[in-house]
């Protein structure tokens, strides 16, 4: 459905994400990292190393579109690791499809 972009870039991303999460936004990611998602792609660039939770709004299996790597998203959560600075760009693809 809706995809937002949001041009605050000098704004903490702690208030920032709280004021969508008060606003009834979907919450994919806890951490500091950039994360873009719309039209059935979600993108995260990482600002550190280590594992990455993101919550998805339904179960999905992801594919990472360089490099054809799966990840399991059937819980309506997927797990990764990654480098810092590094980008990830994935492929939703609905549970069941």
């Amino acid at each position: 459905g809706n995809v937002t972009f949001y041009a605050g870039a000098q704004l903490d991303a702690g208030f920032v994400r709280e004021a969508a999460r008060r606003a009834g936004a979907h919450i994919y990611l806890e951490s500091g990292d950039n994360l873009e998602a719309g039209c059935g792609i979600l993108s995260i660039h990482s600002n550190s190393r280590g594992k990455k939770s993101v919550a998805l709004p339904a179960p999905a299996r992801l594919t990472e579109i360089f490099t054809g790597e799966t990840v399991d998203g059937s819980s309506g959560k997927a797990e990764f690791e990654m480098e810092a600075l590094t980008t990830r760009v994935f492929r939703l693809e609905p549970c069941g499809k």
